[in-house]
């Protein structure tokens, strides 16, 4: 009896090898698991991306007094003419003594890629930028607003100014493809896409230098973030949308997606479709040539990059595998486009 217990058992765990032989032959797929552990920084964000990407970005903060006429001078160039008494607090009621203005400007592509904040419009076509521009004023930080009827005169040089653009005033819009169903978007200050008298391209003279130099001429009845924008007016311009399919493991948790424009100052997001497991965007210019630019935080400060140049066609799917580099070639990369 104790010789047949044994030979059963010889054969039961023969054939226990056999299956697991069998079923560790099956063939390996390649899958992207997010990490669950308890390391938050091993799971892919591209908001950490974003965050260090900007900390070279950060506002520049100068003092003004409400009590007389003044002019901020960036270093960028721009002017600001603040005359006297045009803050007012939240209740409307006049401010006295010095105030302080925090003012970001973004001029370039790079920029804009940098702090993610893109010339679109609220009707989510793209804009031709000629800068954009943040405004923040504060006494004893309490954010202020300007007077009723008050107006701040901006001046920017540009040797490039064009005599199309307008201003705009930036707003959230929903649009449910985009993270947390929102954007942030550009809505012309006049409301009206026909006229565009409210941005000037002429030469404008320091009071302080005495010096000339051509740009933008401009007013805005409002603080906050303030674009000078053109809509592409081209005759016979005709839309189209355009994706981009990446791999599995890039979803909008940890990966962004821009349309870079070569021949204007402009960039577009793309959107990730869940129906069609892609990033898309819709209303881009056909024939127009562009940069597709991919960027992604995979976690522990991981970052996977690629651009391609391509010309826009009709209902174009452009496929990328991003490669992954270091922050610092990303960065390179982003103030090269």
């Amino acid at each position: 009896m104790k010789r047949k217990h044994l030979e059963l058992n010889i054969v039961f765990f023969i054939a226990i090898l056999l299956v697991g032989g069998i079923m560790g032959c099956k063939q390996d797929i390649d899958q992207f698991i997010p990490h669950n552990g308890s390391n938050p920084n091993a799971i892919g964000d591209i908001g950490r991306f974003f965050d260090k990407a900007q900390e070279d970005l950060s506002g520049t903060k100068y003092i003004t007094s409400n009590d007389d006429n003044t002019i901020i001078r960036t270093q960028k160039g721009t002017h600001f003419h603040c005359t006297k008494g045009i803050f007012v607090n939240q209740n409307g009621e006049l401010v006295a003594g010095d105030v302080e203005l925090e003012i970001l400007e973004l001029f370039t592509k790079s920029e804009m890629v940098k702090y993610n904040r893109l010339p679109i419009a609220s009707t989510k076509v793209a804009l031709d930028s000629g800068g954009e521009i943040m405004i923040i004023a504060r006494k004893n930080g309490e954010e202020l607003k300007l007077a009723p009827n008050a107006k701040m005169l901006i001046t920017t040089t540009n040797s490039d100014a064009n005599s199309e653009m307008e201003l705009f005033y930036g707003v959230n819009v929903d649009e449910p493809l985009a993270p947390n169903n929102q954007i942030f978007a550009w809505e012309e200050a006049d409301q009206n896409p026909d006229t565009w008298d409210n941005v000037n391209a002429w030469e404008w003279q320091d009071s302080l230098t005495q010096n000339w130099s051509f740009g933008y001429v401009f007013e805005t009845t409002q603080l906050g973030w303030i674009n000078i924008d053109r809509f592409l007016k081209e005759p016979n311009l005709e839309l189209t949308e355009v994706c981009m399919d990446l791999p599995n493991s890039y979803d909008p948790t940890n990966t962004v997606a821009f349309i870079v424009f070569e021949e204007i100052n402009s960039v577009m997001p793309l959107w990730a479709n869940a129906d069609l497991e892609m990033f898309c965007q819709l209303n881009i210019p056909i024939d127009y040539k562009v940069k597709m630019v991919v960027i992604s935080e995979q976690g522990d400060d991981t970052y996977y990059y690629a651009e391609e140049s391509v010309t826009i066609t009709k209902n174009m799917i452009l496929e990328m595998t991003p490669k992954l580099e270091g922050f610092e070639s990303v960065i390179s990369a982003i103030e090269n486009l």
